[in-house]
């Protein structure tokens, strides 16, 4: 065997472990409808908004219709599994608070439900149709739903660069969108680092190197293994 396959198949056993020992945030339990917020029920997903983002629902509506069911067949989980978003009006209703760099991230995956900011706060000409385009291949939705999906295959254990590298090859395989490839194959960061302090490495960096380790994976041993790591 050659020295690249075996490098391939340690990190695929070092990712069976870990997937299996390591617990990330809970995406199990499901809170209540947030106060003041309108519900729109759609035909696999449920969106919480305000009248302020009423305009931006029907393209949730269109990205979730498609990519959903889609990313549900591939993660082998139930149809009658619904999606739970909710577009949080300003940045203090976004739940966990700024990131890392201080910023209010567009999207994330808390409790069981998918939080997006209103893209009235990080697209320019939000209302118009580009910036709608741009929602639809750039937005944080597709990466927010693989989150949820990965949850919910995984009972909620799942390391915190597994689940972040899942997420980006997932939004690769269906909007084309890649993670810092500037940094492709030279993030710096090593395996090891992304195991034991993930939390405190550079985002950029140890986002692209999660999202390198599980495309090796899918492309070495396919993604129904990648799925059956994540469901053990």
């Amino acid at each position: 065997m050659s020295p690249a396959r075996i490098r391939l198949y340690t990190v695929y056993n070092i990712f069976l472990l870990v997937l299996t020992a390591s617990v990330c945030r809970a995406v199990l339990a499901r809170p209540d409808a947030p106060v003041g917020y309108l519900k729109a029920g759609f035909g696999c997903s449920d969106v919480y908004y305000t009248r302020q983002d009423a305009g931006y629902v029907p393209t949730i509506e269109r990205m979730t219709d498609l990519y959903y069911p889609l990313l549900r067949e591939d993660f082998g989980v139930a149809e009658d599994v619904r999606a739970k978003l909710v577009i949080c009006r300003d940045a203090p209703a976004f739940p966990g608070g700024p990131d890392k760099s201080g910023g209010t991230p567009i999207g994330a995956c808390r409790g069981g439900t998918v939080y997006i900011v209103s893209p009235s706060l990080w697209l320019q000409n939000a209302d118009d149709a580009k910036a709608k385009d741009v929602f639809m291949s750039k937005g944080p939705l597709v990466h927010e739903l693989a989150h949820f999906l990965t949850g919910v295959k995984s009972g909620g254990k799942c390391a915190a660069w597994v689940a972040e590298g899942v997420a980006l090859y997932y939004e690769y395989k269906y909007t084309g969108s890649e993670w810092r490839p500037d940094l492709a194959g030279r993030t710096g960061v090593s395996l090891a680092e992304l195991e034991d302090g993930f939390g405190g490495l550079d985002a950029g960096a140890a986002y692209r190197k999660a999202f390198e380790v599980i495309l090796a994976i899918v492309e070495a041993h396919g993604e129904a293994a990648l799925q059956r790591a994540i469901g053990r």
